[in-house]
């Protein structure tokens, strides 16, 4: 540390070496209050030092500030991009679409009818203020954080201050337009804020038994019968409760015209109409169907199908249906796959189209089986209770939501919380409607308010999730320490080249990785890597809630649709195998992890076969790149042991199983991670495993133990006083795989050899060995000649 640096800094940037430099020299730190304890620096109180030291200190402050102020550009101008490019982007398919339809009014000389000019000005009006919502909001979370972590320490306000810097930046929506309303997208994130909540509840020990209905595996289509419920109960009793759009979707695959829902809308209210009856009467007289209603009858059937019988109705209602449905999610998988999968389509063309068409004749069946089973459920309960009523209808409904089990695993969540924000919409409204809620619940903007709150609840479980998932994974805190604070080349390309981030893609809030940006210098992408890697996941998250919203959920689900998983499903499981595995090598002294070990981790709630590949092969990727680790595939084949008289027995081949080693250069290594503490474990090693390579790589028991004998270390001490239990020592190495032990029947009985495994085998390692044991020689040699 340079002199008058702060010590505080260096701890959360991970410099466990300054953690006793606080005190040092009176010197003052913001942070931790040392010196004078005021709001600002005393000079005075600095201990002396030169010119030059003054100016490097100058300049790494400097470098601090301009680091903060970057990252704040960053935040502001990624936000604004984002913003500014979807909506304006969806604004161009808008004008394209109305184009023509314009054109054909305005022909018909009808007055009120908007112009192109009027169009392409409301919808750069719409983009320049979507871009300032999300800029703004971006430059303020990030400035707030900023400012907090610096006025009262970042370790200090680590608990809360992405929870205040959340909130603070959520009234940032109000930049849309003072007057324009974002219910639904408040309460969409609210959801996506719950269910981010109850994610962490789970995994938490104080909430942990609380949350665990939470983890229900068909919590999804349960969500989707209560969305249901609401939403189908509102489309045929209360239209004006649901958001015009959803309305009009409702209007087109609901398969119903609006003189058959006002006249089912007074029948179930308990006040049939004649006028309605005669006007449906009329309908379908006018389709070739002569059908009588009368105002005593007890089911609804006439009134929604005819003549027709109620099974046939549903038949022909679903092939219906899924002809309309077939022009909707088209382009939601094929559009994708021409954007996202450009490459894999040159390569892979049949694969991909064929995903992507049978991933549309799912989701095709799951809307019109949804649209026929609702007229379906009704028809069935109104018949089983020989009546209809509103909480008929609303049983009825709330049963249509079980087609949602058609759709893959990883869309279920998406669509049911997509739903649930619109049937929590339709709710509150109608009770609004009805007087249920006074008004002074009635706020004028609850849209910000609600979307602060969710805004500050995904800035926070992220911001202490995170921490707990990967760094809390390393080994010992020590070590995680002393690498973060690591100045080498290596550590700093990889901290560059991949931090922990969340930056989310569609509706998927998944566990992502984001670049620093390379441009800045070494001491800046040093002092400002920590606040990148603390704050990309939750502030990346809303502008990627945003977005997904924005896109109605078009790219959703077809990520990865070849396993069948959402996003976040996968990522958590990626963080679980990357956990197990580390852990579970510091806790095994590096033994080998059997790859059934992994896939259990995986496949105890999933069943795809495909999945545990994808997980570990991510996982792979992820130590590598973010913990420097190799996750090394240990090799199958076994080296033939051959004895003298009868053959060896026959080895039966391993199964499948992996390794931690460190990419770390040498020097690195033992400069930030070696322990001296345990040395004498490597060195009794590293004897033992030269052994029995200068013996050929196979070498009998005893003769091991004879030349352990020699260096005073026996097989029945079993309290050494540094290495414990010897044998065990020596079988140590058997689990680790450095060595393997095997019986051979030979003329003079069985005999146990050791020979060198996959471990000692492995070139590094044998090289190694061979280049210790040649200094060793060469030294010896040099002294006898001497």
């Amino acid at each position: 540390m340079s002199p008058g640096g702060c010590a505080c800094i260096a701890i959360e940037n991970g410099d466990a070496e300054a953690s006793g430099n606080c005190k040092s020299g009176g010197s003052y730190c913001e942070h931790c209050g040392c010196g004078c304890g005021s709001g600002s620096a005393d000079y005075s109180s600095l201990p002396a030092f030169s010119c030059s030291s003054y100016s490097l200190w100058l300049d790494s402050a400097r470098l601090r500030e301009s680091g903060k102020f970057w990252r704040i550009l960053v935040a502001s101008a990624k936000g604004f991009t984002i913003g500014a490019g979807l909506k304006g982007g969806l604004s161009l398919f808008s004008i394209l679409a109305g184009l023509k339809r314009r054109k054909a009014l305005a022909s018909l000389g009808k007055k009120g009818v908007i112009t192109n000019r009027d169009a392409i000005s409301m919808a750069l009006k719409e983009t320049l203020r979507y871009g300032l919502f999300l800029g703004t909001f971006a430059g303020t979370f990030v400035s707030i954080d900023e400012i907090i972590g610096n006025l009262a320490g970042h370790r200090r306000t680590a608990r809360w201050r992405a929870l205040s810097a959340g909130a603070l930046a959520g009234p940032s929506m109000l930049l849309t337009g003072l007057n324009t309303q974002h219910k639904t997208l408040a309460i969409y994130i609210f959801m996506r804020a719950a269910v981010l909540a109850a994610r962490c509840g789970i995994k938490s020990k104080r909430f942990g038994h609380i949350c665990k209905p939470l983890t229900w595996s068909y919590g999804d289509i349960f969500l989707m019968c209560l969305s249901s419920s609401q939403i189908l109960s509102a489309y045929v009793l209360k239209q004006d409760s649901l958001p015009p759009s959803f309305s009009s979707f409702l209007n087109i695959h609901g398969g119903k015209d609006t003189v058959i829902l006002e006249g089912l809308k007074s029948f179930v209210s308990g006040m049939p109409s004649s006028n309605k009856f005669k006007a449906i009467e009329k309908y379908y007289r006018a389709m070739g169907a002569d059908v009588k209603l009368d105002l005593q009858m007890k089911t609804p059937c006439t009134i929604i199908h005819g003549n027709q019988s109620c099974g046939g109705h549903v038949l022909n209602f679903l092939i219906q249906g899924y002809k309309r449905a077939l022009p909707v999610y088209l382009p939601v998988y094929l559009v994708p796959a021409l954007i996202v999968h450009r490459e894999g389509l040159m390569n892979r063309p049949y694969e991909i189209l064929a995903r992507g068409l049978l991933g549309t004749a799912r989701s095709s069946l799951f809307l019109s089986v949804y649209c026929s089973s609702a007229w379906m459920w009704t028809c069935l309960t109104a018949r089983t209770f020989k009546k209809i009523n509103i909480p008929l209808v609303a049983l009825a409904t709330f049963l249509a939501g079980l087609a949602l089990a058609i759709e893959k695993k990883s869309r279920r969540i998406e669509i049911s919380l997509y739903c649930l924000a619109r049937g929590i919409e339709s709710f509150f409204s109608c009770m609004t409607d009805l007087g249920y809620l006074p008004q002074s619940l009635n706020f004028k903007r609850a849209d910000v308010i609600i979307f602060s709150i969710s805004t500050a609840i995904i800035m926070h479980c992220y911001a202490q999730e995170r921490e707990k998932q990967i760094w809390d994974a390393f080994i010992d805190r020590e070590s995680a320490a002393r690498l973060r604070a690591n100045k080498s080349a290596l550590l700093e390309m990889q901290l560059q080249k991949s931090m922990v981030g969340g930056i989310v893609a569609g509706t998927h809030d998944s566990l992502n990785f984001s670049k620093i940006p390379t441009s800045l210098s070494p001491e800046v992408s040093k002092i400002s890597r920590r606040s990148f890697q603390r704050l990309n996941s939750p502030l990346y998250l809303i502008v990627g809630l945003v977005r997904g919203k924005l896109l109605s959920m078009a790219s959703s689900g077809d990520y990865l649709s070849q396993i069948d998983i959402s996003n976040e499903e996968k990522d958590k499981l990626v963080a679980e195998v990357i956990r197990y595995i580390i852990f579970k090598t510091h806790q095994n002294s590096g033994c080998p992890i059997k790859r059934e070990e992994l896939t259990q981790i995986v496949t105890k709630n999933y069943r795809n076969r495909g999945l545990p590949a994808i997980v570990i092969e991510e996982a792979k990727e992820k130590l590598s790149s973010i913990f420097g680790y190799e996750l090394r595939e240990l090799q199958r084949a076994r080296p033939s042991s051959t004895a003298q008289g009868h053959p060896p027995q026959h080895n039966v081949v391993d199964s499948k199983s992996y390794v931690l080693i460190s990419k770390l250069p040498a020097e690195v290594y033992r400069k930030y991670v070696e322990d001296v503490d345990t040395a004498h474990v490597t060195g009794f090693n590293f004897v033992v495993v030269s052994i029995v390579h200068l013996a050929g790589g196979k070498i009998p028991e005893e003769s091991l133990w004879h030349h352990l004998r020699r260096m005073g270390l026996s097989e029945n001490d079993e309290k050494h006083p540094v290495l414990g239990n010897i044998k065990q020592a020596v079988e140590l190495l058997v689990q680790q795989r450095y060595l393997q032990k095997a019986k051979v029947n030979g003329s003079e009985g069985n005999i146990t050899f050791y020979e060198l495994a996959e471990r000692a085998i492995d070139g590094p390692v044998s090289e190694k060995i061979k280049e210790y044991v040649a200094q060793i020689v060469n030294k010896n040699v040099t002294t006898e000649e001497g």
